[in-house]
């Protein structure tokens, strides 16, 4: 083959492989400047404020962007102000105040993970002093007020305050109901300052479950503690009368 020919084909090879690898980096940078811009794009998409390119929200749902908020996908999202609750579109996130039973509570605005431990009967913290003070307690036993704490594990302490100083008393205790509505019986063995046994009913009205009306008597062998079946007023078979009642209102400032 003539020397002018092998030039020619080399020349024509070498033109190629140039243009080739000045191909390769251009290629390159079209596919750059189209996945940015596809990018743009999607970003302008999912926050124009419009239903638009298959969204199924606003901004949300479709290809593109992400899925719309739920009120049952666990989390966070849109204007909730709780998981999966508040806002324009979900229920009310459930509070402890609210006076229905939701959440996880056991019982209406109680138990569960966020709401305080249900309280039954005599437990709580409670106070009275005054005219609400029974005869005997103001009277006889010369107390101004009272405060009754009774824990839901069966501890319990009463401080009665009188003018020469504050009496603490402290024991454990057991309730029942006592089949009549809002009654329970109850049961106090009062360990400090001295060894003592209680017994009889407190009436929780469930009209006012902050109210308390509290009558035990010493079982000494003198004293007949009240039954549930004749109320309020029947220790010692109804003759002390009311002189025995104490009428407590629920602590709710510490």
């Amino acid at each position: 083959m003539p020397q002018a020919t092998w030039k020619s084909i080399r020349f024509e090879t070498m033109r190629k492989q140039k243009s080739s690898n000045l191909l390769l980096p251009i290629l390159c940078l079209f596919i750059v400047l189209m996945l940015a811009a596809c990018g743009s794009d999607e970003g302008e998409a999912c926050g124009d404020g419009e239903q638009n390119n298959e969204e199924t929200g606003i901004d949300c749902g479709g290809p593109i962007c992400d899925p719309c908020p739920t009120c049952s996908d666990e989390i966070l999202n849109g204007d909730e102000t709780g998981i999966d609750c508040g806002g324009t579109f979900c229920e009310i996130c459930p509070t402890c105040v609210d006076g229905i039973m939701n959440g996880d509570e056991t019982e209406v605005d109680c138990g569960g993970s966020d709401c305080p431990v249900c309280l039954h009967g005599v437990e709580g913290k409670w106070f009275s002093s005054g005219s609400d003070l029974s005869l005997i307690l103001s009277n006889i036993e010369d107390v101004d007020s009272a405060v009754l704490d009774f824990e839901p594990g069966g501890l319990y302490s009463i401080v009665y305050y009188k003018a020469s100083g504050a009496e603490n008393k402290v024991g454990t205790f057991n309730q029942t109901a006592s089949g009549v509505v809002d009654i329970w019986y109850v049961n106090a063995n009062q360990i400090t300052p001295t060894v003592a046994s209680f017994s009889g009913i407190i009436q929780n009205p469930s009209d006012d479950r902050d109210q308390l009306f509290y009558e035990l008597v010493l079982l000494d062998g003198e004293n007949s503690p009240p039954t549930a079946e004749a109320g309020l007023g029947s220790s010692n078979e109804g003759e002390l009368g009311n002189a025995n009642i104490s009428l407590f209102h629920r602590r709710t400032i510490e």
